[in-house]
């Protein structure tokens, strides 16, 4: 019998040495919270201030979390940081001059480079996406998996579009 209650004991310490205890509803509480302190519940933020702060506090949720929300949180980060690299290259678009040789110009490799972020973590996003389990999913944005389609097309898009002009 003492030999059980020890073996008992063992696992449990294990258990709690490694992590493997359930933390998940405190960091569901800490990731709806978020969600509601950035205001991002419903959609995200075209303030790019606000989206990089959200993305720096879900990096730190992130680091807090286990498996599975830790999937929840890895697609809410990379939808996220999709969505904010695809408003910086189109906030930079909108101050490029399109004359002259646009093409050598700083802005457009800039404009490039957020775009194929965009697309990168917009893949990220639907690989993330797809580990998610249904009992974490409420978590997530209505239609969460076509809007970060979306954004990985109208970056695709944008992106053809701008090399088309050199």
């Amino acid at each position: 019998m003492k030999q059980i209650i020890l073996l008992v004991i063992f696992i449990a310490s294990l258990f709690v040495l490694f992590g493997c205890t359930a933390e998940s509803p405190t960091t569901t509480n800490d990731l709806i919270k978020l969600k509601q302190q950035y205001s991002v519940e419903e959609a995200f933020s075209p303030n790019l201030d606000i989206m990089n702060s959200y993305i720096s506090e879900l990096a730190l949720l992130r680091s807090k979390s286990n498996f599975p929300l830790s999937s929840v949180i890895d697609a809410e980060m990379n939808s996220a940081q999709s969505f904010y690299y695809f408003t910086k290259a189109l906030d930079e678009s909108s101050a490029m001059q399109y004359t002259g040789s646009i093409c050598n110009s700083l802005e457009y490799k800039n404009v490039l480079d957020y775009l194929d972020l965009a697309i990168s973590y917009a893949n990220k996003a639907s690989s993330a996406l797809t580990v998610v389990s249904p009992t974490e999913a409420y978590l997530l944005r209505e239609n969460q998996a076509e809007i970060v389609s979306s954004y990985n097309s109208f970056s695709k898009e944008m992106k053809d579009s701008l090399l088309d002009l050199c």
